[in-house]
């Protein structure tokens, strides 16, 4: 079974009938989706082979099994910090999901997204404190600070090539399915006297990609909730 606290990134969905086609001997991993359906992982959920026996009984590829997250991770008088990830399409709305539920026990009402081909990511660390100045201590200096990643996830896959007479026949070779990445920024800050979200808008103006600006405002929030 999977573990919530470190799931997966690429999953396949299949019948429960197909189960013994992915024996644990071999590296592969499985996690009851629904009474009828199980997702399958491959050692560290980066990258998935199918055999060509395989790939007979499968009718879809590997998808990508992610969801959103965050929350505050310590709090003082004069400071908070959280951090976030929130995932997006590449036009920073919402990811068309073929499926969204829950999946794990210790999670009840989490619901986790399969997505298809490729899904983006806005992980931030946020944090906020306040500091005296001046001998009275009466000037208060308020310092907005974190880290920002936008990473674009992609689902690829190649043939495993054949070097005799079936070279050209792909019908008949392995496939190896991984998850790549492309960053879109990747950066830290610190400002004063400014919120986070400001100045984050004019760093994603200034690197043409406002288009996040919706996704990274979510995450922000999600790393100021108590939960």
């Amino acid at each position: 079974m999977f573990a919530s606290s470190r799931p997966p990134l690429l999953v396949l969905l299949i019948p429960v009938q197909q189960m013994s086609l992915f024996p644990q001997s071999e590296g592969y991993d499985t996690h009851y989706f629904s009474a009828d359906h199980i997702l399958v992982n491959y050692k560290d959920g980066w990258f998935f082979p199918l055999s060509v026996t395989q790939q007979k009984l499968v009718t879809s590829p590997p998808m990508l099994l992610v969801r959103s997250k965050g929350r505050v991770t310590t709090e003082g008088g004069t400071f908070k910090k959280g951090y976030a990830h929130q995932f997006c399409s590449e036009d920073g709305q919402e990811p068309v999901s073929l499926y969204q539920q829950e999946i794990f026990d210790d999670q009840p009402g989490v619901k986790w997204m399969l997505v298809q081909d490729s899904v983006t990511m806005v992980w931030v660390q946020n944090g906020n404190k306040s500091q005296y100045l001046g001998e009275s201590g009466s000037d208060i200096e308020r310092i907005s600070y974190g880290k920002i990643i936008i990473r674009k996830f992609l689902v690829e896959n190649d043939y495993e090539p054949k070097l005799d007479k079936n070279a050209d026949n792909l019908n008949i070779c392995a496939r190896l399915y991984r998850v790549s990445s492309v960053d879109f920024l990747n950066m830290e800050w610190s400002v004063s006297d400014q919120p986070a979200e400001e100045y984050l808008r004019g760093v994603l103006a200034e690197n043409q990609i406002e288009r996040y600006m919706p996704p990274v405002k979510a995450a922000l929030d999600l790393a100021n909730m108590h939960i």
